[in-house]
């Protein structure tokens, strides 16, 4: 009877923890002026040009007068030049992770600690 407890409570902390998660942000939107006076907003601070990174402020996205539409992917990057090593790809192990991590994975991983715990506790 202790053992079966123990199960039930560990499983309980893991699916608490699985559905609990990491919480999602809104992300953080920079300003910033240029020298001709244009504001510009960008949720990147790398595509913010170097002169500016000192000036650029973050936009508390509750006060924003403007809509703030995210920046478009980068575009992808040029072939290697002949004779050159192609960049390698992630490895399977990071690929995996950051799916373990993302939302979807998190998902299937609680629906599978819930038909586990059901399957224990129906026999």
């Amino acid at each position: 009877m202790a053992n079966q407890a123990f199960v039930c409570c560990l499983v309980w902390v893991v699916a608490c923890l699985v559905f609990a998660g990491p919480a999602p942000s809104a992300g953080v939107i920079y300003k910033y002026e240029d020298e001709r006076g244009i504001t510009h907003y960008t949720d990147r601070r790398d595509l913010i040009p170097e002169k500016f990174r000192s000036k650029a402020k973050v936009v508390d996205p509750g006060k924003a007068p403007v809509t703030v539409v995210p920046t478009p992917p980068s575009p992808p990057p040029a072939p290697p030049a002949p004779g050159a090593q192609a960049p390698t790809s992630s490895s399977w192990i990071d690929q995996f992770n950051e799916f373990a991590t993302s939302l979807l994975g998190l998902t299937i991983f609680g629906v599978l600690v819930f038909v586990l715990v059901w399957r224990f506790f129906r026999s």
